[in-house]
């Protein structure tokens, strides 16, 4: 083995658990993010899990339109969407978090706050 050889080997070594080590903590940050939106979901003080169509596309920046046909092809999943039926009309609401990780699959967003 030459010198630059040896050198890779040991790098290599050395990368293998700091690479294991990464992936671990990736997977851990991922559960403790669904930990804590868990957690604001079920929180008394968190008002409005679930939004109107208007609402959520104030939030994302399009229209109430845009809304209705990301949910009739399926972007918005149907985990994301709560349906109540109101007599002959089926009102859609959306769930806060849920809905806009659906959207952000397909386009960069940049949440508005309230000014």
């Amino acid at each position: 083995m030459s010198g630059i050889e040896q050198v890779r080997e040991i790098i290599r070594k050395e990368v293998e658990p700091l690479a294991a080590l990464a992936s671990s903590l990736k997977l851990e940050l991922e559960q403790t993010r669904a930990d804590v939106n868990y957690l604001i979901e079920n929180s008394i003080d968190t008002p409005n899990i679930y939004l109107k169509p208007n609402d959520l596309a104030k939030l994302v920046g399009c229209s109430h339109s845009t809304i209705k046909r990301y949910r009739n092809d399926g972007t918005i999943k149907e985990s994301s969407i709560k349906k109540v039926k109101r007599e002959k009309r089926t009102d859609y609401y959306y769930h806060r978090f849920a809905a806009i990780e659906d959207i952000k699959k397909i386009r960069p967003l940049q949440i508005k706050n309230k000014k």
